[in-house]
């Protein structure tokens, strides 16, 4: 290059023109230098501009070319300036190629590795900064990174993330579900818009509140349930209902197939604690007062610690009273022993068909419902009639009093599976007869074959005679099966009159207690008209006659 520059400018002067301007020196090595003069810079070519001038100006029209280029042909090496297509290009050919330039078409800076196939780019049409790699990194920042406007990522975060800084931050703890809700949350666009709080929340503490699989979890990762609160007590175990201000109410709802079944409210104007059913304004299954501690069962306005509109039933247990005693049963029976002792009309409550009670079990309750009650004031439940039978054994006069004879009668009633209560028809001199202690029925009296000797109580005292002598025995046999006139021993230990009453000109066995000195009245088994008294005739107590026993 030196001598064919060498040779032009010999022939230049050779011809005598003068093509340099003045400041340009060619010195004895051939190398040129132009500008301000100076030393040497050691190269073909110097250039040194004053201020505001351009050393080296190369200009070209059209493609393929440069303005200035620079080329290493050891290395593959070239670097170009004003380029048709860009600002500044430059690449490295020796090994896997590498290439960038800045000032192009499409971007301000792009820069390409061919052998990690990593490219990168700055000041795009559709990025600001982008970076792409197959095995690499597509981006790498040593130092603090901030982001001041939206975060997008496609792909999985967080892989194979190793720095200490970061592990150990709440945002290491981000998975793949909760990057995907972020993605639909962020395709939501204007979150207020469609109806989401947009404002910030002002939470505050240290618990967190996690979500998974449509459950919520508040200090636990694994709620067990639609909504878990784990906590060390109050009050982070705790839940807070507030109306905003005022006298809100507030309160809870319960719902089945869609439908609200249950309401638990407090309400504010009256801070009335309310447990409601269906509608949320009709009267409450429960109420509790806030100012009197009242709590009603049935009702809204609670006038004493318990108020309850409607039965209360003690299922086991029973009621405790102030003085520590427990009520496990009603006080009906004895209640009604008291009206009998007085000698006052026992109220209907006293009476099985007036009582409320299914006594007989037949899923009948009182008259005049349940067939077997005459009415009201019938107190056998269980039966259409009361039975009356003749006792199958004979026994002296010592009975043990009128309380014996009726042990005997419940006795022999037991034995042959007759229910009920029955008493001996007996009297004595010292108040006990059947018009002072039988229950004097409504209903017939009948023999245990179900044959009838009297309507009810009165047409057995007041009647002319029994509708049919009373032969049967407990045990239904019939001591004259071809009538009542066939009974050969036909007495019957009574001391009664036809009205009920006690026959007093006798000692009556010294009222049972004596079967030697004394001698009592009997009655007529075979007769319907002597059946309680034959004649006024006394036996001596020592003789063996059987009783008439009644249902009471």
């Amino acid at each position: 290059m030196k001598k064919v520059i060498l040779i032009l400018l010999t022939g230049l002067l050779i011809i005598g023109v003068n093509v340099f301007a003045d400041d340009v020196v060619i010195d004895e090595s051939g190398n040129i230098e132009t500008g301000i003069p100076g030393p040497g810079g050691g190269g073909n070519l110097d250039v040194t501009a004053s201020s505001g001038e351009f050393g080296i100006v190369g200009k070209t029209d059209g493609t393929g070319a440069a303005g200035v280029r620079g080329e290493s042909s050891t290395f593959n090496t070239i670097g170009e300036l004003g380029n048709y297509n860009y600002g500044v290009y430059g690449r490295y050919g020796r090994g896997p190629l590498t290439y960038g330039y800045l000032g192009g078409a499409s971007y301000g800076v792009f820069g390409r590795h061919e052998s990690g196939n990593n490219a990168g780019y700055l000041g795009s049409s559709s990025a600001g900064v982008y970076g792409y790699s197959l095995s690499g990194d597509a981006g790498f920042f040593q130092g603090n990174t901030r982001i001041t406007g939206n975060l997008t990522i496609d792909g999985t975060i967080l892989s194979g993330e190793s720095d200490p800084l970061f592990s150990g931050s709440p945002a290491s703890l981000i998975t793949s579900l909760q990057t995907g809700n972020w993605d639909t949350a962020f395709g939501w666009g204007d979150h207020a818009a469609v109806g989401y709080d947009a404002t910030d929340d002002p939470w505050q503490g240290t618990g967190d509140v996690y979500t998974t699989s449509g459950r919520v979890g508040i200090g636990t990762m694994t709620p067990g349930a639609g909504l878990e609160i784990a906590g060390s007590g109050w009050p982070e175990s705790f839940i807070y209902l507030k109306g905003a201000g005022g006298n809100n109410d507030s309160g809870m709802r319960f719902y089945s197939s869609g439908a609200v079944k249950w309401h638990f409210f407090n309400l504010g104007a009256s801070d009335l604690l309310t447990v409601r059913r269906d509608s949320d304004f009709g009267i409450p299954v429960i109420a509790a007062e806030y100012a009197t501690g009242n709590i009603g069962v049935g009702t809204s306005a609670p006038s004493e610690k318990l108020t309850v509109a409607g039965t209360i039933q003690s299922t086991s247990g029973g009621i405790k009273f102030p003085n520590g005693t427990v009520q496990t049963t009603d006080c009906t029976a004895a209640l009604c022993i008291l009206y009998e002792l007085t000698g006052n009309t026992k109220p209907d409550f006293c009476f099985q068909c007036s009582d409320g009670i299914d006594n007989d079990s037949d899923g009948l309750i009182d008259y005049p419902a349940d067939q077997d009650c005459a009415s009201t004031t019938d107190d056998d439940e269980s039966s259409p009639y009361k039975t009356v039978f003749v006792t199958s054994v004979k026994y002296n006069g010592n009975l043990g009093g009128v309380t014996g004879a009726d042990a005997i009668c419940q006795s022999l009633a037991g034995a042959a599976g007759l229910t009920g209560t029955f008493k001996a028809w007996v009297s004595d001199t010292i108040g006990h007869s059947p018009s002072t202690t039988f229950n004097q029925s409504i209903k017939p009296y009948a023999m245990v074959n179900g044959t009838v000797i009297a309507l009810d109580w009165s047409d057995l005292v007041t009647g002319l005679h029994l509708g049919e002598c009373i032969r049967v025995t407990e045990n239904g046999t019939d001591l004259a099966p071809s009538g009542c006139d066939t009974i050969s021993d036909d007495k019957v230990w009574t001391g009664t009159n036809w009205d009920g009453t006690a026959l007093t000109n006798t000692s009556i066995c010294s009222n049972w207690t004596n079967a030697t000195t004394a001698d009592a009245n009997v009655g007529k088994l075979d007769s319907v008209q002597y059946w309680t008294i034959d004649y006024d005739i006394a036996l001596p107590c020592i003789f063996n006659h059987r009783l008439y026993c009644f249902e009471q």
